[in-house]
């Protein structure tokens, strides 16, 4: 199952470069170009509006919150490393006041929208949104009392992963990733993977 960001980005490149130009350009959320380094290269005003914040020397994105920090490093450099539509982590998900979330997320970038930017491999693609509306993970620990690495496992088992691709893309080992799923059916009082998806997506719905 692709992401957001990796939707939006296969869109952009089957529009052809030039209207992926125009869309990069005239789009309501933010789109940020990054190179080979997780580096921003490229945004467009919404992008450069949301991260003004978090922009840290040399163009890295950089969150105060160390966890979303080490998450944000994380997914970028898989994104920058990897193909199109390739497991990745879940977008990062950043507390902000009044109760909103900007929602994080980066997809690698087709290989002919490359020629519309040389320097870039991967698009970042930022918003905000109702944190009640985004945020899985916190819901599901509040609920359960998970921790935060049992969420993200249910969240991804939540949406149609395989234990052993979660598993990949959480970097931990499958054996590892048997462990917590024991727990967090343990902790939600479920026995099987669809049992637990149905009961992600309740949740997400409430």
């Amino acid at each position: 199952m692709l992401t957001a960001a990796a939707r939006t980005a296969r869109a952009i490149g089957a529009s052809g470069i030039e209207n992926g130009r125009s869309y990069f350009g005239a789009a309501d959320r933010g789109l940020a170009l990054l190179d080979r380094g997780g580096r921003v290269c490229g945004a467009n005003d919404a992008a450069a509006r949301l991260l003004a914040p978090f922009m840290g020397a040399a163009g890295h994105v950089v969150l105060a919150d160390s966890v979303a920090r080490m998450r944000l490093f994380e997914l970028t450099a898989r994104a920058c490393a990897r193909a199109l539509g390739e497991l990745l982590p879940l977008p990062v998900l950043l507390p902000l006041p009044h109760g909103r979330t900007l929602s994080i997320d980066v997809a690698p970038l087709p290989s002919r929208l490359r020629h519309f930017h040389i320097d870039a491999v991967a698009l970042m693609i930022v918003r905000l949104a109702q944190a009640s509306a985004v945020d899985q993970v916190a819901k599901l620990k509040h609920r359960f009392a998970l921790t935060a690495a049992e969420a993200r496992l249910a969240v991804r088992i939540g949406r149609g992963e395989s234990l052993r691709a979660a598993a990949d893309a959480e970097a931990v080992t499958y054996e590892s990733a048997r462990t917590r799923l024991k727990s967090i059916f343990t902790k939600t009082n479920s026995n099987r993977q669809s049992e637990l998806a149905l009961l992600v997506a309740k949740i997400d719905a409430a």
